[in-house]
This record gives C-alpha cells, structure tokens and sequence, in this order.
C-alpha cells in the first residue's frame, strides 16, 4: 500500500515537474494574451493520446492538478453549449478536435480562435504545445481561454473608424475624444472642489487615510486652517469678494506646500492639508512660511485689516505613535481654535502623543 502511494506521488511529482519545465515557453504565452484581457483562472492540461484532461490551477508558481482526469471529448459538448455562442460552434468544434491538434501543431506551438460566449462577450481560446516525444509530435496540450472583449471592441472601433470617409472618420474620432473627455472631466469634478480645484472633503478623508494606513512609519504633518472673521467678510464686502478670498488662499495653499501633500477645502471657510513625510522642523519652517504668504498675499486688499488666518498644526512622529486620521484632525482643530481665541492670525504647532 506505501508504496503504491509513493509511486503515484512520484508519478504526479513527474508531471508537474514537466509541466514546470515548458512553463517558461508557456509564460510567453500568458504575456502575450495577457496583453489581450483577463486569464481565465482554470487551464486544461490534456493528453492527446488518451483523451483525458486535467484543470490546472496557474494562480502560484507551482501548477496544481485536479484530482481526476476527465474526458476531454465529453467536456468539449459542454463548453460548446455553455459557453460557446451558437454562430461559432461548429468552428469551435473543430478547433477542439483532439485527433487532429498534432498535425496542427507540428509546425506551430499556439494556435488560436476568436468566438463569442452567450452573452455576447468576446474570447479567445488558445492550445499550446505543452510537451513533445523525441520525434517532435506533440504528446500533451494546454488549453485556456482569454477574456479580450475590452480589446476586441476597441480593435471594432478603429477598424469602422478606417472605414469611414476622411471627414467622418474625423467627426467619429472627435466624438470618441469628446466622450472621453467629458469622462474626465466628470470623475475631476466629482473629486475636486469647483471653486477652489482642490480635493473635496470625502476624497482628501480617503486618500489621506490611506497613506496613513499604508505608511504608519513616516512622518506626517496636518494643518487646519480656518479664515478668520469670514462671516464679517462677507457681509461688510459682499459673497463674490468673499469667494475670492477662498479661491486666493486655496492658491496660496497650493503653491506652498509639495506635490505631493495631499490638500482640500473642508468646508465653507477651512481648509485641510496632510503634509507626507516631513520632519517635525521642516513642518515648523512651512507653517512658517505659508504664515507668512497668506499675510502677504492679502497686504494690498482693500481688506487687509479684515483677512487673516488661523492655523491649527499637528505632528506625528512616525511608528511612535499609532492614530487615526480623526484624530490628528480633531487634534489641529483644537490648535486652530486655540489661536482664534488667543488673538487669531497666527498658527500653533503641537506633537501628537496619542
């Protein structure tokens, strides 16, 4: 019985073991019907002499066999009725055909079709020649499907495009423009404030989450920044002067700090910023000198004794201490409201402790 159980795992350690050695030919494969669509996650591991097939998991390095073998011709009818649409059965039937694949890839080591499935979806189904005896004829398949509807569909459209007359083709390239455009555009208004072109609160929440979550080793810096007397603005000089005094200090925002840090208008008159790993004094030096440029920037209005800013900064020391998001903001809330109520146009910086 032991070895009965020895010589049948050493006869599955043989087969993977094949399989594994034409794997590199067969990963060349995957790359060039990867470049097409989806691979599906089942492939068919089919020996041409006796018919049978094995499902072949490929999602780890190792391949791993089904259990049984099955019977590849009984399948076939399978695939044909439920996943083969009816127009392009009978051509999926022969490409099937198991006793004619060695004398199509005697001379080939893929052949492909193109089909589509039921619901219309466009596939293509591939056979590679997995092993071959010393006479070169092929002994064992691969046999997997891709997902290439995406592909197709665009390979449809720019062949109707060619079709067309120069000036249609160029009314339906520009329409094709258009529609991606106005995609654009929608999913950029749907995350960024109209007024100021900065994140919306919702967007900045998630994205600033995130790198907290994914970076819990960095520094970070998080300033609340809150106009002082906005409401007194607006009423003595009017909602558009008070729109503009939004847009100029979300400017200002904007060219002071990187690229990189993540910035947005948190609602009415504030304004949330995450600094991204930044040293507790270089954190010092921007607040700094944003300070200074919200003061300049408003030095000629006609406002200037009316404008100012209060800015609430917080700094968190990376892996020392473990936070939310929430919480760093509650936290530069509170900074912020401690300088309105100490005089207002100034910042205070504080050290996150937990």
């Amino acid at each position: 019985m032991e070895n009965k159980l020895l010589s049948k795992i050493e006869e599955q350690n043989r087969e993977i073991e094949e399989l594994k050695a034409k794997l590199g030919k067969h990963n060349i494969v995957m790359e060039v019907v990867g470049c097409l669509g989806k691979l599906h996650i089942a492939v068919y591991f089919i020996e041409l002499l006796t018919g049978k097939y094995k499902e072949v998991s490929i999602i780890t390095d190792i391949p791993r066999f089904a259990p049984e073998m099955g019977d590849f011709k009984t399948t076939t009818e399978g695939i044909l009725e439920h996943t083969v649409g009816p127009e392009y059965r009978e051509a999926m039937r022969i490409f099937l055909d198991l006793s004619t694949m060695r004398d199509r890839l005697r001379k080939q080591d893929v052949i492909n079709i193109v089909f589509q499935n039921h619901s219309g979806k466009w596939r293509q189904a591939t056979m590679i020649a997995n092993h071959r005896d010393e006479a070169g004829e092929v002994v064992n398949v691969l046999y997997l499907t891709t997902d290439i509807d995406d592909f197709k569909r665009r390979e449809m459209e720019y062949q109707r495009a060619l079709e067309l007359s120069n000036k249609q083709k160029d009314d339906y390239l520009e329409s094709l423009l258009q529609e991606r455009q106005e995609k654009e555009n929608y999913y950029f208004k749907s995350r960024l404030d109209l007024m100021t072109g900065l994140y919306h609160k919702t967007i900045f929440l998630e994205e600033a989450q995130e790198y907290l979550d994914s970076n819990p080793e960095l520094n970070v810096g998080l300033i609340f920044l809150d106009i002082d007397d906005f409401k007194k603005i607006n009423d003595r000089y009017g909602h558009q002067f008070g729109d503009m005094v939004i847009k100029r200090v979300a400017d200002v925002l904007s060219t002071s700090l990187a690229n990189k840090d993540i910035i947005c208008r948190y609602g009415g008159d504030e304004f949330c910023a995450l600094l991204k790993d930044i040293s507790q004094e270089k954190l010092q030096d921007k607040v700094d000198f944003l300070h200074k440029k919200l003061k300049k920037e408003f030095a000629y209005s006609r406002a200037k004794d009316m404008i100012s800013c209060s800015l609430g900064v917080v700094f968190r020391q990376g892996a020392d201490y473990g936070c939310s998001l929430d919480e760093l903001i509650a936290h530069a809330d509170k900074e912020a409201y401690r300088c309105k109520h100490a005089g207002k146009d100034q910042y205070s910086l504080s050290v996150f402790k937990g």
